[in-house]
């Protein structure tokens, strides 16, 4: 994932992925070989003029609302240690005594709490005991009643290598049911089931990625009953993205399945000094990021906040019902906001129209965080079916570098 790396709010951080002059490919789903052969580039050509036609799936026309993985869980694999369900119960219950103590500290803390929860992240790993449990929670909890529908796993859910047929497969030990299995269970519980996949040799954390086998990828996703899927643009040249996301949109809309379709297509153009053409972006993705990955501290919301004003007038144009701006997931509930910095992302997001995307433990989170989350008030304003994302009225700049006042419209 794109991390931010602390540069001026006007500029969006280099995700720092490679990008590199390489040869064009072409894999047919269960084999592979080079666009050498004229026949080829010309069935190619056909089938990138057909990709032109809008998304039009119908899908997210309010923004999308759930629980993502990324933000609170990242990618921790360590299931050696408890393989039934990749948690070290003998440390939870430290999981929990020290979330409660950390989240009653003052700012100042913060800090420290985030820096040694780092040591502690390894004991809630990305598996699917742990997503089977956030979907349980979603129901039991009132998160599902309040409108979030969708359990998403991201990156790590890989296996090292594809199967003997080229096509994706999630880790044996952490998805023993594969992960059909795991959307069939959160089917069940009344939700919807999201992945993430990379339109790169390989995802941000080095797993399998879509690149030279889009056609084959988007059948195996919609084989296994995905309703959302994130793209991330890892290891991809961002010039290629014009061509490449909207190809991929096109071989999922092909498999006749409903998924919702998550772009990071503008994140890493804007990073390369390439202008995103919103334009055909919004007519091929539900949602799409535009900056760097969320961190878990205030300093980053306001980052976020700040570039979605200084860039408003090219980004609120192109939100609307079905295609939304992302500034990506909610860290409320976590180590880095204090209460009222919560209130002030929930409100933000809502009157952004952004997707409401939770990243927080579920099985830990305080009751006056979860109360946030699920106020509906604020969930109202958000899931308005005009779908107009507001703007910044004016921003006060303050002394410190974390203080600034907006006010938004």
């Amino acid at each position: 994932m794109a991390r931010e790396d602390g540069e001026a709010s006007s500029s969006v951080p280099d995700p720092g992925k490679r990008a590199r002059a390489r040869q064009v490919q072409y894999r047919a789903p269960y084999g592979e070989g080079t666009m050498n052969n004229p026949w080829v580039i010309l069935v190619s050509a056909v089938i990138l003029a057909s990709v032109s036609s809008a998304l039009d799936n119908g899908l997210a026309l309010t923004p999308p609302m759930g629980w993502l993985s990324w933000e609170r869980f990242q990618c921790n694999t360590d299931c050696v240690n408890d393989p039934e369900n990749c948690i070290r119960s003998g440390m939870m219950n430290f999981e929990i005594s020290f979330h409660s103590q950390c989240q009653t500290l003052t700012a100042n803390c913060s800090f420290y709490c985030r820096s040694i929860h780092k040591q502690f992240l390894s004991f809630s790993t990305c598996s699917e005991h742990l997503m089977k449990t956030m979907a349980d929670l979603m129901v039991s909890e009132g998160y599902a009643e309040a409108g979030y529908k969708y359990i998403i796993v991201d990156d790590c859910w890989l296996a090292r290598e594809r199967d003997t047929y080229g096509r994706l497969q999630a880790d044996p030990q952490r998805f023993p049911s594969g992960i059909k299995g795991l959307a069939d269970y959160v089917h069940s519980k009344g939700l919807l089931f999201g992945i993430y996949e990379d339109y790169g040799d390989f995802t941000c954390a080095g797993y399998p990625g879509v690149l030279g086998h889009l056609e084959v990828d988007a059948y195996t996703l919609a084989s296994w009953g995905v309703d959302y899927i994130k793209l991330d643009g890892c290891h991809s040249d961002p010039k290629d993205m014009d061509q490449g996301y909207p190809e991929f949109g096109h071989y999922l809309n092909r498999t006749g399945r409903p998924i919702v379709y998550s772009c990071s297509w503008p994140q890493y153009q804007m990073a390369h000094g390439i202008q995103p053409n919103y334009t055909a972006i919004r007519s091929m993705c539900n949602l799409w990021r535009n900056y760097g990955d969320i961190e878990d501290s205030w300093g980053s919301v306001l980052k976020i906040v700040d570039y979605y004003g200084d860039n408003q007038e090219s980004l609120v144009p192109n939100a609307g019902p079905g295609h939304w701006n992302d500034p990506d997931m909610l860290i409320i509930g976590d180590f880095g906001l204090s209460y009222e910095e919560s209130k002030v992302q929930m409100a933000l997001w809502a009157i952004l129209a952004a997707p409401l995307l939770m990243s927080v433990d579920l099985r830990t989170i305080r009751p006056e965080y979860k109360a946030i989350l699920q106020n509906s008030d604020i969930i109202q304003v958000s899931q308005d079916p005009l779908g107009i994302q507001g703007k910044r009225i004016f921003r006060v700049r303050c002394p410190s570098p974390s203080t600034s006042s907006h006010l938004m419209n």
